[in-house]
């Protein structure tokens, strides 16, 4: 999955979002003014929904969502953005900060208080309403540590808080950060669905209605998804799901390339062998019985180990009218078509991840993560790229001697 969290990376700044700020009555209303036309304004505020620029809040919301940020805090606010204007949607949001250098959580803290705007990198309508004109910040915010999130007392004032910034003080990966995150929200009893979103992830107005209406209302585990479309391709599907091939331990994304035509034709729940992280959701009654994500990956393989650990064959499914438009790989600088759109350090982190992902299978599965790491070494040898062959050789060392984290 895209996110990024590796300090190895180089920060990706956002090219529009950083460079206007102000209050949300002055600089980010500019900055919409100077952007658009005045068709094109008039469309987008017609579109948009009432409730999503100045929402109501139910008292007893039953979704929180939680967004882990590393040095990505442009993108994060213009995520926030999409999420504080979605239809129905009244729950807290925690946002998890991974000891970023970018001073990100004060970023996004003055985004809270209406002097910081978020403006999309996308100049696609689809996108760019999803983001202007800013939603009013009317919401309480509050800033905790990693370390009181389990106990300081959330008295009835905490449990207004729409937006919680958790300061982790150290890098602890995708896994680790979103437990952070399920955590705080676990002691919300109002809270039923844990809703993982990717920083580089904006819903749709409807992309929480959609899911709501479609997760079981019974009292069983649930593992869902949205369908990811493209962020630079606003009509095109990223994934809807994901396939995995457990003899050659690969993924695979369903429906990648399809348009949006084409999908509106699909049923609306979709089951898959897995949803793709970036926007998954796991109700209360998932994690009493499966438990948090596993922290041994750091990045790559949790959602789909996840999965595994609640039953297999899955009974995980997408919600195709729920959609979601990610970025994918933005943040860790990872493409599509192999290890040599993937930096290094990413490279690295999903040979690890799918050796210790595999080995939990047993000797079947150590056998098959061997073949797979032999086949990667190989690749990378014929290619004559000793840098990629050294790092997945010492990928595949720190895989079959279960060197996790960092």
């Amino acid at each position: 999955m895209a996110y990024n969290n590796l300090g190895a990376f180089p920060s990706m700044s956002h090219p529009i979002a950083g460079k206007w700020q102000g209050s949300a009555g002055d600089g980010a209303i500019a900055a919409f003014e100077q952007l658009i036309s005045p068709q094109k304004k008039r469309r987008l505020l017609r579109d948009a929904p009432p409730e999503g620029l100045f929402p109501s809040r139910n008292a007893s919301p039953d979704t929180g969502i939680i967004i882990v940020n590393w040095n990505s805090w442009a993108e994060t606010i213009e995520a926030l953005e999409a999420v504080f204007r979605m239809q129905d949607f009244d729950g807290p949001v925690v946002v998890c900060d991974n000891a970023s250098s970018d001073n990100s959580l004060a970023h996004i803290r003055q985004w809270a208080e209406g002097k910081l705007c978020a403006l999309p990198e996308s100049r696609a309508l689809e996108i760019r309403s999803l983001v202007v004109p800013p939603v009013a910040k009317d919401f309480r915010h509050s800033l905790v540590s990693c370390a009181q999130i389990e106990n300081f007392d959330l008295d009835e004032g905490a449990l207004e808080t729409r937006l919680w910034l958790v300061n982790c003080a150290e890098n602890l990966g995708f896994g680790a950060g979103s437990n952070v995150g399920i955590r705080l929200l676990q002691r919300m009893p109002s809270i039923q669905n844990f809703w993982l979103l990717n920083a580089d992830a904006l819903p749709e107005h409807r992309a929480y209605r959609e899911l709501k209406n479609e997760i079981p209302q019974l009292r069983k585990p649930v593992i869902c998804g949205s369908v990811l479309m493209e962020y630079w391709k606003p009509s095109e599907v990223q994934s809807c799901g994901a396939r995995f091939n457990p003899l050659l331990c690969s993924m695979s994304d369903n429906y990648k390339g399809i348009s949006n035509t084409q999908l509106r034709r699909m049923d609306n729940i979709y089951h898959v062998d897995y949803p793709v992280g970036a926007s998954l959701v796991v109700n209360r009654e998932f994690l009493d019985r499966v438990g948090l994500m596993c922290e041994d990956y750091f990045l790559y393989f949790e959602e789909l180990d996840w999965v595994m650990r609640s039953g297999w064959p899955s009974r995980a499914f997408v919600v195709t009218s729920s959609r979601v438009y990610h970025k994918g790989g933005s943040t860790t600088g990872a493409g599509t078509g192999g290890y040599r759109n993937r930096p290094l350090v990413a490279d690295y982190y999903f040979l690890r991840s799918r050796i210790l992902f595999a080995r939990k299978s047993g000797l079947l599965g150590a056998v098959i993560a061997a073949g797979a790491s032999v086949y990667a070494l190989l690749k990378r040898s014929l290619m004559c790229d000793r840098s990629a062959f050294s790092n997945a050789f010492k990928a595949s060392v720190d895989g079959f001697r279960s060197n996790t984290g960092r």
